[in-house]
């Protein structure tokens, strides 16, 4: 079940066998209980600052396509465009995702209108994306860099296209191609 203003709560069952029955569901409610309030109360606030989101289970999903983008980059790439951006006065927030160890996804707003030629290894992501302090199998969701206001980000993507073909085309201080 998906809901714009909290989650459900769960019942999940612990592989534990001195907990039995009632007593495992309530303590497992407990704790629960506890991670949706924090999650309730962090979707609010992103709703509050207009962002589409909702919550789902464990998670705080954010709604790409018509109003924000997010595109992953290879982690050894960020730094150079977020240092772009910075410099053009457009800055986009970052996430990390333990379930994509080697990109890191930067949000922005204002969608090209067209598609663009990313180049390779970078990703438009569709559908949702996971943000913090929402918690996957394999670890939590952070915030690489926060936004830095409550807005949608302040970059388009255009800005971001363009920080990464600028990127790719600067040569690192070691003489290597930036990946």
């Amino acid at each position: 079940m998906v809901t714009q203003y909290g989650p459900s709560l769960e019942w999940q069952s612990s592989a534990d066998p001195s907990l039995a029955g009632q007593s495992e569901r309530r303590a497992t409610r407990s704790a629960r209980a506890d991670d949706a309030e924090a999650l309730s109360i962090v979707a609010a606030t992103y709703l509050e600052w207009g962002w589409p989101v909702t919550v789902s289970g464990n998670r705080v999903l954010l709604a790409v396509g018509a109003e924000v983008i997010a595109i992953a980059l290879p982690t050894g790439l960020t730094a150079a465009v977020v240092a772009i951006l910075d410099d053009r006065r457009c800055p986009a927030p970052v996430l990390t995702d333990p379930r994509a160890p080697t990109h890191q996804v930067l949000l922005a707003c204002e969608p090209f209108g067209a598609p663009l030629p990313w180049p390779t290894g970078t990703h438009l992501v569709s559908g949702t994306v996971t943000l913090p302090p929402s918690t996957t199998p394999l670890g939590p969701v952070t915030w690489q860099r926060a936004p830095a206001e409550p807005e949608l980000p302040t970059c388009r993507e255009i800005d971001i296209f363009g920080a990464v073909c600028t990127t790719m085309r600067a040569p690192d201080p070691s003489g290597r191609a930036v990946q």
